[in-house]
């Protein structure tokens, strides 16, 4: 969650320290950027769906080995994995991350000019982005990357 700070309190906090030289900004930076759970924290014995969050995972992060042109679950796109443009499997900070997904789709996307929901997104990245085929609405893959997404 991002704290919202008064202007002054903001430059305040900013502002470099002279007499040690270090800058709080990065304090204040580190504390209010979302960062996704690092694949080892994935509760995948103590939730139901914690099988299919490691799943979805490995889609994202391997997506070539598992749905590439030699991949072991179908071929249906170009070798390229999810994560070449979703930096660190869509938790890194900044980097193409999925920390929004889940609270802003379904969306009115201009592209489409309708209104998408997560598996439309997903399958335009398959087919525009990795030059490919869309999954099916209700395969195992789909379901697998939206519950990582969450």
């Amino acid at each position: 969650m991002v704290a919202l700070l008064p202007l002054a309190t903001l430059h305040t906090a900013c502002r470099t320290d002279q007499r040690t030289n270090t800058a709080g900004a990065d304090t204040l930076q580190e504390s209010s950027v979302w960062v996704g759970a690092p694949v080892h924290q994935i509760p995948y014995y103590s939730r139901p769906d914690g099988k299919l969050i490691f799943y979805g995972h490995e889609l994202i992060a391997n997506t070539a080995r598992y749905l590439g042109p030699q991949g072991s679950v179908l071929q249906i796109s170009n070798g390229m994995n999810c994560q070449n443009c979703h930096l660190d499997a869509g938790t890194k900070p900044w980097g193409n991350n999925y920390g929004a997904v889940y609270t802003t789709y379904p969306k009115f996307r201009d592209r489409s000019g309708a209104v998408e929901t997560v598996y439309k997104r997903v399958n335009d990245c398959f087919e525009r982005s990795l030059n490919g085929s869309a999954l099916e609405t209700q395969s195992m893959a789909l379901i697998a990357i939206y519950a990582c997404s969450k």
